[in-house]
């Protein structure tokens, strides 16, 4: 009996784990045939989950592209005066570039080339420049350029949408003292041009230019060594006067010498008046000579000018030149009154009757 009943117990166990074996098979053929129906269904959602990438992907491109169109062709300095002073919360880096010398020549054709340039290169403002050099005989002084003359309508400022502003400007090359009487004896012809500069050649020149003369700039040679050291105290009243020294830059393209000269003259002037009042000009005669008002600031950090400075020097010094050479044209002096308080003790000397006539 013991032994059929453990025989039993064994079939019992035999049938139990049969049973499980089939249950077991039963559920893997259920995964088995559950896995085909989803496969497609994992399918179809990666598929669109793709064509959402490549759609992203491609609207990025085309911003992308489009904006290096945009600088590229149309607006070269968008990134440099407006997307990163808008990003950094600051205004426009350097606004309106100015080049107060275009030298005049007599083909027209050259000196439209000049404009144009200056205007594709983003220049706002020119001063086309007469110069006169009374140690030439027969030199008299012409009645200025009116931009009617050269252009039916004015060129479009790079980035601007906004036409070039054309100015007139004297140069008076002054070797002797009696040059100068052309400028204090007010000639009408003087007067017709918004700027008037001056070009000593004499260290006694500079200084009576700095002190005493009614212009709006001081040249600095930059063609030779200088025939005189720079001193503090004319400087300091030029700068106070609010008269603007000039460096030119196209001298020292052509030459190796002349940039020699062009640095170490620059160099002198900085470790006096320290970048204040200083602008950098092209004094250009041809269109190859001019360079883009970035370059320039640049080419300041060069000359010894601080960062600020040298971006002044074609923008912001540049139109305080053009206001103070307006005000020499219209303004003589300006008066300034303020009422003196009085003390106690000059109260008590003023008899009573004129007090109540002060009082009314």
């Amino acid at each position: 009996m013991t032994v059929m009943n453990t025989e039993l117990e064994k079939y019992q166990l035999r049938q139990q784990e049969e049973a499980e074996a089939e249950m077991f098979k039963m559920r893997d053929a259920k995964d088995m045939k559950s896995t085909p129906h989803q496969t497609p269904c994992l399918g179809a959602n990666t598929s669109k989950w793709k064509r959402v990438l490549w759609s992203f992907v491609f609207f990025y491109a085309s911003i992308s592209i489009g904006f290096l169109c945009y600088v590229f062709f149309i607006d070269p300095t968008f990134v440099f005066e407006t997307m990163i002073p808008g990003i950094l919360g600051r205004r426009r880096i350097l606004g309106r570039f100015v080049d107060l010398n275009l030298r005049k020549s007599s083909d027209t054709k050259a000196l439209k080339g000049l404009v144009e340039n200056a205007a594709h290169l983003g220049y706002s403002t020119v001063a086309i420049n007469h110069v006169v050099d009374f140690k030439e005989k027969k030199q008299e002084i012409d009645k200025p350029i009116v931009p009617s003359e050269l252009f039916s309508s004015l060129p479009i400022v790079q980035g601007k949408s906004k036409p070039i502003k054309i100015l007139s400007r004297l140069t008076l090359i002054v070797s002797d003292p009696s040059h100068c009487n052309v400028l204090r004896a007010t000639s009408s012809r003087v007067k017709l041009y918004d700027i008037v500069a001056v070009f000593p050649k004499t260290e006694k020149l500079f200084h009576v230019a700095c002190t005493s003369l009614d212009v709006d700039l001081v040249c600095i040679t930059v063609t030779e060594k200088l025939p005189f050291y720079f001193r503090r105290p004319p400087i300091n009243v030029a700068i106070e006067r609010g008269i603007g020294f000039e460096l030119t830059y196209s001298s020292a393209i052509k030459d190796s010498t002349m940039r020699r000269y062009t640095i170490s003259n620059a160099l002198s002037l900085m470790q006096i008046c320290k970048g204040k009042n200083v602008i950098v000009s092209s004094g250009a005669e041809r269109p190859l000579e001019i360079r883009g008002p970035y370059d320039i600031a640049n080419l300041g950090l060069l000359f010894g000018l601080s960062e600020s400075d040298a971006k002044a020097a074609v923008s912001t010094n540049c139109r305080a030149i053009l206001l103070h050479g307006e005000t020499r044209k219209t303004a003589f002096g300006i008066i300034y009154t303020t009422k003196k308080p009085r003390t106690t003790e000059e109260d008590d000397s003023v008899p009573a009757c004129k007090k109540a006539k002060c009082e009314d």
